[in-house]
């Protein structure tokens, strides 16, 4: 069986939802499916759902016939964007526009104002500020390492995570609503460092997902 742009390597087969799927670094994931036929060479294939997938491979897309014509639209279009024919092209650009153009390329466009900026995102001022809960403190329990171990132990020294990448084999106890003084047992859940890690991004996805498996 093909796999939809030789991805194998990511992809992960999931027993409970009975589906292959890729996870991506920043938290969320894709699933695959079984396609019968390629479009072109008519050989069952893992096709992503998202993107309806009608060819296993982009060797495939290419040599149908509607991926020569897109090639060459693609190929009229560059042509028409050549050299002087492109609106970038350097010679017709203004003495001020080449100057923005430097200064884009000497720091994303901040130059020397990247120390004011960094100062305006400091603290409350950054969008992703959440009130300073970095800097307290966990609860008195969290201290007793026994608790700790009774929590892997109750999920059997693995990590719960479904999705998890298996990047890390050290565990941790990872708070489900992301409140370090909520140390209830049905708030904790065991999962690798990576894990742990991808769950500082896109929190609330993370939130409601380990909580379905809590529930579970």
């Amino acid at each position: 069986m093909k796999i939809c742009w030789d991805n194998l390597e990511k992809l992960k087969y999931s027993r409970k939802i009975n589906k292959w799927y890729r996870v991506y670094p920043k938290g969320g994931y894709e699933y695959y499916k079984y396609i019968d036929n390629c479009g072109y060479c008519n050989n069952p294939f893992l096709g992503s759902e998202k993107k309806k997938s009608k060819f296993c491979s982009n060797e495939c897309f290419s040599k149908n016939p509607r991926g020569k014509e897109y090639r060459k639209k693609l190929s009229i279009i560059a042509s028409k964007r050549i050299g002087k024919l492109n609106s970038n092209y350097q010679n017709n650009w203004t003495e001020t526009q080449k100057k923005a153009a430097s200064v884009r390329l000497k720091g994303n466009g901040l130059g020397d104002k990247r120390p004011d900026h960094s100062l305006k995102m400091l603290g409350s001022k950054n969008p992703n500020w959440q009130g300073g809960i970095s800097f307290e403190p966990y609860c008195e329990i969290w201290k007793d390492s026994e608790y700790k171990i009774t929590i892997k132990e109750r999920d059997n020294y693995e990590c719960k995570n479904s999705l998890c990448n298996g990047n890390s084999n050290k565990l941790c106890i990872h708070h489900i609503d992301y409140n370090k003084k909520n140390c209830h047992p049905k708030n904790l859940i065991t999962i690798c460092f990576s894990c742990n890690a991808r769950a500082n991004f896109n929190r609330k996805f993370w939130e409601m997902f380990y909580k379905k498996i809590k529930g579970e």
